[in-house]
């Protein structure tokens, strides 16, 4: 599975559709339709937002034998915003940042 199909299979298991994804990463619709067909290429920025949204890094996207979850909002069935992808994403930076450290200090602790 290519990375833009593997894009294109979490927007749709997280239910996003393409044009709050669009207002996410602040592209058109048109941007997203192309990248899920493999018409246009990822810039890092938008890797990197689409990465923070699904709470994985680079390597996790092209890797074929590494899943990752799609979005699970609770109590949410429809309506999903961009702000909401944009909050989700900001406590995902959170919960990667604490898990480098603790990897961090594991590191050390076996020094």
């Amino acid at each position: 599975m290519s990375i833009n199909e593997k894009i294109k299979k979490l927007r749709q298991d997280s239910k996003i559709t393409q044009e709050v994804m669009a207002n996410y990463l602040n592209v058109s619709q048109t941007y997203i339709s192309k990248l899920e067909s493999n018409e246009r290429n990822l810039t890092i920025d938008i890797l990197n937002k689409i990465c923070n949204l699904f709470l994985c890094d680079f390597n996790d996207l092209i890797d074929d034998n590494k899943s990752i979850k799609p979005i699970a909002l609770p109590f949410r069935k429809s309506d999903i915003s961009a702000a909401d992808l944009e909050n989700f994403s900001d406590a995902n930076k959170i919960i990667m940042n604490f898990n480098e450290m603790i990897d961090l200090l594991e590191e050390n602790d076996d020094k």
